[in-house]
Parts: structure tokens; sequence; C-alpha cells
């Protein structure tokens, strides 16, 4: 038992290094290295203090603990008051550890049972770094009130500080800081937006959300993985700092969340890493890590209704954080918001915004195309839709506004008073009264209203159905689908066997939306078919939807009243008819390509989530398969059956790993609580020997997972640090490494000796 004793600051040093040298690591097969394991026994540091309080005198405080600490494991802090005379409590104000910016929580104490006044006892804490901790303890005399509650006077503070040297287990914050800047400067140079991002990824790649609320700071992330807003909040700042890209904390006090405010490119954003990590999202977007990424306040005041709009300064003062820009919000950077403005351009459909302003119409109202979708995700791609549709060119002296709320676009327009535009509505007047009379149109008295003409032509559309859903071929039908089930033996999304596929080429995926006309779904194009474009309408007969012409398109197809084995392209959409005239759905194959026709009918290209499972559709909507590089990043398709790689996956190059978006990683990536390094030419897991950055690490030849700790190589000891880094010319412990990082052995170093065993054993 060691005492250490002072007024009111305590440091407990450690004992002989060699008591603190401890390692443990699994053996991996003889021809390649061995592990040398080695453990020291337990011993109880006591921290003392004598404080003076103004009416009870003297008051004795001890905190007493067990300093050899492990990784993954508690250690339990013992703490006792007293003066002898009267009753005493106490309550652990902080827990904390000292970082380059100073002093980081570790244990939020507002939310466990730290925090609380307490009588002698103990309490559990995972030390998860090296470095210096301070414990900050308030003592307090309290007397019965007579009603049940105690008063609470005369408080006296002390503080306990203790120090976790840095092993094989611990590493500070500060080496695992550098680590990773480091990286993240290998991979994006000086990219301000390409480091943020890259960091945001690591934060989320690395952390699992605190959901007791316990573990508040960058040594939760850094040490062990896990933290509340606060702790991805200040691992996200350190590092940002690191590679050089200025923050500030950003609190919203209504729903008491932290997130963080960037400065990439010379404007300010929000950044939410902790909403970010959202997996649950990720059924409505692959890439939902980047939801929150670079928004501006607008957008985020419409997730967090209850914002101020500030940002912090120290712990009361608050100025405006007024974001404006959307230069380098990840959606609209990386062009991937696209597919959800994309129905709101051009063309005649439900969701055109071309169509309204055809008409000068100065205000209306569209509903979003996502619907279903959790509001706080709609808030914010809706919100940089509305952006983008205001920024878009919609024609000389057309200015347009548009907010997104409510699950509505709100638009408001203003037109160029030039003249032209009053001509315009003359013209749609004209119209008009030639729709009334739409009887005469065949003497040509309406000529020029040919589109008019169609509409009328649409009624006698109707009565072709009557006959046409007579027809014998239609009532087949049934037997058309017992057909298509048939050709889905190898229906994408299978595993090699292709049972899973059967299951789902069973079922059309989109039954509940095809009860709906399939004419109504979004994504018009945005550029007119070279060829006159097919109008009539949409039947439904047996449970199937056919496309019956109006005349005009009868007429152009040699009399032919419907689509039949053909392909068709309707509203800027593509469908497929099979020999019956029925619309096709789900995966179907033709001249051996898969492509993906969705409950609506039209066929899908780009990303598409099919029951679960990510694949991707060219522009021809060809199913895609093996390696591609899409957009900025590398996936790799399975060969038979085009699902989207997650994981480790085993190629001609070696072992890969892609990310839970399917992008393939690169660099060092941590993987199931291990460090593995992949080549960032090609991706491929390195063993063995590594030179990286100036430093030296070793990496298993079975797995690649980074070695920490002491291990054999070639017959010779080394000692690697808790960031892999082979350690050179410094004692470790009992043990010596050489210049070129091996462990000394019956040799002096200085006035030390070291004998067979490399273990320090006299000094001259």
């Amino acid at each position: 038992m060691q005492k250490i004793k002072e007024q009111t600051c305590f440091t407990v040093k450690a004992a002989l290094v060699a008591a603190l040298f401890c390692a443990l690591f699994a053996l991996v097969p003889a021809h390649a290295f061995a592990v040398q394991t080695e453990e020291t026994g337990t011993r109880q540091v006591t921290v003392n203090a004598s404080i003076t309080n103004t009416y009870t005198g003297p008051l004795t405080a001890t905190v007493t603990y067990d300093d050899n600490f492990k990784k993954g494991e508690k250690t339990a802090f013992t703490i006792n008051v007293s003066n002898n005379t009267k009753a005493l409590k106490y309550k652990l104000f902080s827990f904390e550890i000292r970082t380059p910016s100073g002093l980081s929580s570790v244990v939020d104490t507002s939310q466990g049972p730290y925090f609380s006044f307490r009588d002698n006892g103990t309490f559990e804490l995972e030390i998860s770094s090296a470095g210096t901790y301070e414990l900050s303890i308030q003592v307090n005399e309290y007397t019965p009130n007579g009603d049940g509650t105690l008063k609470f006077e005369d408080p006296a503070r002390f503080k306990a500080v203790f120090t976790v040297p840095e092993t094989g287990d611990f590493s500070t914050i500060e080496s695992r800081v550098n680590e990773i800047a480091a990286q993240c400067q290998q991979a994006c140079g000086d990219d301000e937006y390409a480091k943020a991002l890259w960091l945001n990824d690591w934060i989320i790649d690395n952390t699992t959300y605190d959901s007791d609320g316990i573990s508040s700071g960058a040594e939760s992330v850094f040490g062990k993985g896990i933290g509340t807003c606060e702790a991805y909040h200040e691992a996200y700042v350190m590092l940002l700092n690191k590679v050089g890209i200025q923050t500030r904390r950003v609190d919203s006090t209504g729903d008491d969340h932290v997130w963080t405010g960037v400065l990439i490119n010379g404007n300010w954003y929000n950044v939410d890493t902790t909403w970010n990590d959202s997996p649950s999202l990720s059924d409505f977007y692959p890439d939902v890590r980047h939801l929150y990424f670079a928004l501006p306040s607008s957008i985020m005041k419409t997730v967090h209704t209850q914002w101020d709009g500030n940002y912090y300064i120290g712990m009361y003062n608050r100025k405006p954080f007024e974001t404006t820009s959307y230069a380098d919000n990840y959606f609209i950077k990386s062009g991937k918001i696209g597919q959800y403005v994309e129905p709101y351009y051009g063309g005649s459909g439900e969701y055109s915004v071309s169509a309204h302003l055809a008409n000068k119409e100065t205000s209306f109202e569209l509903d979003a195309v996502k619907g279903s979708w959790p509001e706080d995700y709609k808030n914010v791609i809706y919100g940089l839709v509305a952006h983008q549709l205001e920024a878009h060119d919609w024609g000389s002296g057309i200015q347009l506004s548009a907010n997104y709320s409510n699950n509505k676009l709100c638009f408001s327009v203003t037109y160029k008073s030039d003249g032209s535009g009053d001509s315009g509505n003359t013209g749609g007047d004209s119209g008009n009264t030639g729709n009334t009379g739409d009887s005469g149109n065949t003497g040509g008295d309406s000529g020029n209203t040919g589109g008019t003409g169609d509409s009328g032509n649409t009624g006698n559309t109707g009565g072709n159905q009557g006959s046409d859903t007579g027809n014998t071929g239609n009532t087949g039908n049934t037997g058309n689908t017992g057909g298509n089930s048939g050709n889905a033996g190898d229906n994408p999304g299978t595993t090699p066997g292709g049972n899973t596929g059967n299951t789902g080429s069973t079922t059309n995926p989109g039954n509940t939306g095809s009860s709906t006309n399939p004419g109504v779904s979004p994504s018009p194009a945005q550029t007119p078919d070279k060829a006159p474009a097919v109008t009539g309408s949409w039947k439904k007969s047996g449970g199937k939807w056919w496309f019956s012409y109006s005349a005009s398109t009868k007429a152009a197809q040699g009399g032919k009243s419907w689509p039949t084995n053909e392909w068709v392209s309707i509203k800027g959409k593509k469908y497929h008819f099979d020999s019956k005239g029925y619309m096709h759905t789900n995966w179907q194959r033709f001249d051996g390509k898969w492509r993906y026709f969705a409950g609506d009918g039209a066929m899908r290209t780009g990303w598409q989530k099919v029951k679960g499972t990510w694949y991707y559709l060219a522009s021809d909507g060809v199913m895609q398969t093996g390696k591609k590089t899409i957009g900025s990043a590398t996936y790799y398709l399975n060969l038979s059956s085009g699902a989207m790689k997650t994981g480790w996956n085993n190629e001609s190059s070696g072992w890969h790993y892609y990310a839970s978006s399917g992008a393939m990683k690169t660099g060092w990536q941590k993987v199931g609580g291990k460090w593995y390094y992949l080549d960032p030419s090609n991706g491929a897991m390195k063993t063995g020997w590594l030179d990286v950055g100036g430093k030296t690490y070793l990496l298993r030849p079975s797995s690649g997972a980074m070695i920490t700790g002491w291990a054999r190589a070639d017959g010779v000891w080394y000692y690697f640090s808790g960031s892999g880094v082979m350690q050179k010319s410094k004692w470790v412990g009992n043990y010596y490494v050489g210049s070129d990082g091996a462990m000394a052995t019956n040799t002096w170093i200085g006035n030390y000796h070291v004998d067979s065993s490399g273990k320090w054993d006299k000094t001259r």
C-alpha cells in the first residue's frame, strides 16, 4: 500500500516501471511469430487529504483504487470521508482527463449516479485512455430536517489526480488523434471538404451511441468507441482542429443536443456526426451517414425546431450562427440530390413545376414524392430540393421561390412584365375556347388546337377498352405470369444457389403500388422523346395493367390498339409489355441481361433497394456486376446476383473491405475492434511489416490485424505502442529496444544491464 498526501492536489506516481509492464495478446502460428505474455500482481494506491472546514474543522478524505488498469475492465474507486463528529456525505463533482486543449469530461455526472450525494462507498468506471485524470469531490456535512429530508451545508472540495501510463493497451488521446489525422491527411491532402467528410465517416465507423448517456467525452470515443452526442462532437472537433479546420460548438438547448459548426472553404456549415450515425434510416437512403453533413442553418432549424440559431462561446455566451451556403452540402456537391429533384422538372406529370409555370400560376403546391419518409429525413432532403428548384433556370422572366412544409413543396412565382407574358395568356384563353367546340374539330375550324382534339379522342378510346377487355388473350394472362416466375430461377438478389432469389421473384415487390395508375408515378423525363409522344390511358384487366393507345397514337402504330412484346416510352418513363400486352414488373431478363421494373412498371436506373438488398442499374437499366467505380467510390456487386457487397470480400488481389454504404475502403480501417491497413492504390489488405508515414507497423500474416504490445518476428522481440507504431531506442518497462526496434539482450544500456531474456538485472 502506497500513500501520497498533499493539501489540495494529488498526483499518483507509478511505482517501478517494471510493475506496469503488461501485455495480453493472442498467440499466432509459431512459424510466423509468437507473443510474449506477462502479468503483474495487484497493487492498491490511496490518495489521502486533510481538509479544513469553517464549522466542522479537519476532514479526512481518502480515495482508494487499484492502479493495475486493464483495457475493457472497470476499476473500482472507493471514497471515504469523515471528521469523527458529524455525519458526512460526498458527491463526485466531475471526472475528467487532460487533453491538449485542457480537461475533457469522461463521465457526464449530471446523468449518472455519480452526481448524487452518497455515503462512503465505491463506484466503478472503465478507463480507456492513457493520461492524467482528475476526480473532483465535494464533501458536505448534513443534518436531518425532521421531515425526512436532509440539510446540506458547509461544502468542502478536493481533487484526486492520478495517471494512467501509455502501454500496449492504453494509448493517449493525443496519439490517437495524431494517428487518425495523419491517415486523413494522406487520404485527402489539403481538400477541406474531403477532410471534413472523411473524419465524419471515421467517427461513424468507429463509434456506437451510448444510450445510457454516461460516456460523454472524446476519451470514450478514442478509447472504447462509444459516446453520447457530446462525445461525438468533442472527438470530431479534436480531429478537425488537428487537420487545420476551424470548428464551433452548437447546442440546441430545447432538445438537449449538441453538434458541430465546421468552416469549409470559407463557409460555415452544420455537421451532426451523431445523427449521421443512424443506421435505421438506411432503408431510405444508403448514404444516410451524410444526411446532416454541411447543412445551412435554415434546414437545421426545421430538424431542431427549438434551436435558437446560436452557437456557444464558453458555457453561456451565445452568438448567431446563421449559415447560408449550400456549396459544400454533401447531396448537392456530389450531385446525389438530382434523383430527388428530377420529378419536379419538365413534363406534364402531377409533380411537374413546368406545367404550372406554363399556366402562369403565381402560387401553387406540390406533394413530396416520398411522402412516407420520416419527418426529419424529409425536412432535410426536401429543403435541399426547394433550394435546387429555386436555383434552376426556368426561363427568361421567371423568378421562382420554394420552401418545404408539411409534406408540401410550396411555390411563389413572379413573371417579367414585358408584354410577352400577356400574349401567352391570350393564347391560353383561345385554347380554352377551342375545348368547348371539340365536336367541330373534324371540320377544321379549330385546327390549331390539335392537342385539345386528342383529349376528345380519349372518350373514343374508352369505347375501345370495352372490347379490348373481352379479348381472349387478356384473359389468358394468368398463364403468362407463371412463365415469368419460371424465368426468375437465377433472379438477382440470390446467394450462390439462388434460393433467396427464387423466393423474392415469386412476389411482385410493387404489389402495393401496382394498384395505382403507373402513369402517375414520379420522374418524368427532362427532355422529350425524339419520336412522336405516345399518348393514351392506362387500363387494368385481370389484375394486370396495360396501355390503351389514343386515336392519334393508334393511327401512328398502324391501327395497333396497345403495345405488345416491346419497349414503350410514356411520359418520359420506359416500360416493357409482354406478348399479351401486359406491363412487366419486378426483375425481368432480356437478351441475357437483368432489368428491374418497380410496382409502377417503370424501368429503374441507378441505385435501387429491392427486398432489403442494394443493386446498381446502368442508364439502360441493365443490372451491373463485379467491381465498379460509381461516382467517387468503388463497389463490389456480386458476380451472379448483382447484390452490393458489404464487409470483407476475398478477390484476386486479396482481401478487401466494403463499408456499410458499400464503398470500398482504403488506408487504415478499424473493423471489429482491430486495425487493418488497406492498400491506397487498390484496397487490398496488407500483412507483415508495413512502413507508413515514416513509422513501422507489424500486421498479422494470417489476418492482417495490426499488432500492439510485445511480439516476436523472425526470432526477435519488438514492442509496438497502442497505436501500433514500433518503438525504437527507448525503455519499455524493464526492457530496452534499440534503434532498429529489436529488444536488447546480454548488454549494457548506459549504466543498466539487461540479461539474456532482455530484462534489466543490474546497475553499475
